[in-house]
């Protein structure tokens, strides 16, 4: 159960060309890192949230592992499975367009 929300969302997001909230990140953990808390909180409030990726991930530095040459060849399908689960239970809905450029 999440904590009770310190700002109340006065009006709600949705209009007729734009029904929510849509963020896009360069890279998967950039939404956590840079607007998690907002993204979470409109997604509780019970708006329509959406989090779009350039990228996913694959050419990223890896400082969440003890043997980052061990998942290296698919860091790609690593940062995809991290990013769904930020996506799940109150919190942004997840999709990601990967290219496969940038890190």
């Amino acid at each position: 159960m999440s904590p009770e929300p310190s700002v109340t969302i006065r009006r709600p997001l949705v209009s007729a060309a734009v029904p929510g909230l849509l963020a896009f990140h360069a890279h998967p953990d950039d939404e956590s890192l840079s607007m998690g808390g907002t993204l979470a909180r409109y997604a509780d409030a019970g708006e329509f949230v959406v989090v779009v990726t350039a990228t996913n991930g694959e050419v990223g530095e890896i400082h969440n592992h003890d043997d980052p040459g061990s998942i290296r060849s698919r860091l790609g399908e690593v940062r995809i499975g991290e990013l769904r689960p930020a996506g799940s239970s109150g919190s942004p809905t997840a999709n990601c367009s990967g290219t496969g450029t940038a890190g």
